[in-house]
């Protein structure tokens, strides 16, 4: 399978993007504890960076597969843009997950991510015409 340029270059900055609000949020979660602003008593940070991550995945792996998928027909393009939706879902959802008080660079961090998945998406039906 041959995966034009396009689709390298946006799948490697869809991950660098990925890899970006992670470490925002690790760095985020790290300076909360370290202000006080989560009681000493709290569960582990672990939870929300490993649910994170796997969230991150998944958008990857939809956003890959659509990536991935032949761009020769319109009814290939219609099927390459449901895992390129999905995946602007759940970084939309990340966001939102992450909009409230100290957790705000988290959400926008998920929101580059977000505009990101719909370039791939906008991207892919352009091609066609």
């Amino acid at each position: 399978m041959n995966l034009p340029m396009h689709g390298l270059r946006a799948g490697a900055v869809l991950l660098l993007s990925l890899l970006a609000a992670n470490a925002v949020l690790g760095l985020v979660l790290i300076h909360n504890q370290e202000a006080g602003i989560y009681p000493p008593e709290a569960d582990s940070l672990g939870l929300p960076l490993i649910d994170t991550a796997l969230n991150s995945m998944l958008i990857y792996g939809a956003i890959g597969a659509a990536l991935l998928l032949p761009r020769k027909s319109h009814r290939w393009i219609i099927f390459r843009s449901i895992p390129a939706a999905l995946a602007a879902l759940l970084s939309l959802a990340q966001a939102g997950s992450w909009a409230y008080s100290n957790h705000y660079p988290v959400s926008l961090a998920f929101l580059g991510v977000s505009s990101l998945c719909i370039w791939v998406l906008i991207a892919g039906w352009r091609e066609q015409r």
